[in-house]
């Protein structure tokens, strides 16, 4: 594992970035799967299906350190931090306050190092395995079909398992903004309290389960007498459409998000902050060949 050091506190010393080999090892385990299939093959119609999946896990292993990345931004939350690289767990853990709900005065309740719930003050940080930001299972799909000299191919794909935090939401949706600034009716009827502080937890920890459909491609194939009065000796038309539709449950613009949270050089993933969703386009096309 490469790892960034910062400069030298005193100098003379060496210069920043420079980078380091970490006493440590990533151990990755898992199954990637590719399959194939050929429906139907004739003269007049063919079709092809063919899918692919991986689950994949990882986890640190002899490293004694204690990482953080994933920097939050936002009002109040200067200095906070969504994950870390320490031993015995995946890349990117989330490390945060476990929220569990407001108490009758709309102030913010979180675990206890002794597992009780109570105020932010005492408030411990939780690790949990199971909960990471990259995508436990990867699938994807894809079809194509042609019936004479027209010809449909389309994809889809997704990930599972992993959970995205929206730090959209941790920055400008709480209470404690309005009237000032628009914010969401769920947020106002929650119960929280004007001047509930705005912490880092796990209550803007989302899941990122998606499924996309990716693609969708029309064609026809000229032939006989019309390639003749074009003059030329092939000619195709096609439809397309990209990013379709996508499935999730994410209440962010879009799951399949990766902003730059990094920390000191450190990379993170799964953060969204302020990110833009992916547009959705359509596309005609015609290639002649004379």
């Amino acid at each position: 594992m490469i790892f960034p050091v910062p400069a030298a506190a005193t100098k003379p010393g060496p210069a920043s970035p420079r980078f380091v080999n970490l006493p440590g090892t990533l151990e990755n385990n898992g199954l990637e799967v590719g399959l194939s299939y050929d429906i139907m093959s004739s003269n007049d119609f063919d079709w092809t299906i063919a899918a692919n999946s991986s689950f994949i896990s990882n986890e640190i292993q002899d490293f004694g350190g204690f990482v953080q990345t994933g920097q939050i931004h936002g009002q109040g939350l200067t200095g906070a931090y969504a994950q870390v690289l320490t031993n015995n767990y995946p890349l990117y853990t989330y490390y945060l306050f476990d929220f569990q709900g407001y108490d009758n005065s709309g102030a913010s309740l979180y675990t206890q190092p002794d597992g009780s719930v109570g105020p932010l003050g005492s408030a411990a940080k939780v690790l949990d395995k199971d909960v990471q930001a990259l995508p436990k299972t990867n699938i994807g799909f894809s079809t194509n079909m042609r019936y004479k000299d027209f010809d449909l191919s389309t994809s889809f794909y997704g990930a599972f398992g992993h959970y995205i935090y929206n730090n959209t939401s941790n920055a400008y949706y709480f209470r404690g903004v309005y009237p000032s600034r628009n914010i969401p009716l769920d947020i106002i009827e929650a119960g929280q309290a004007a001047a509930d502080p705005n912490s880092p937890s796990t209550k803007f920890l989302e899941k990122g389960d998606f499924l996309r459909w990716a693609n969708l491609t029309v064609g026809y194939t000229f032939s006989g007498s019309i390639l003749e009065k074009l003059n030329a000796s092939s000619a195709r038309i096609t439809f397309s459409g990209n990013n379709l539709a996508t499935f999730t449950n994410y209440t962010g613009f879009d799951p399949e998000v990766d902003i730059d949270k990094s920390i000191g050089g450190v990379p993170s993933t799964g953060m969204d902050y302020l990110s833009y969703p992916r547009s959705r386009t359509y596309t005609i096309g015609l290639n002649l060949t004379f």
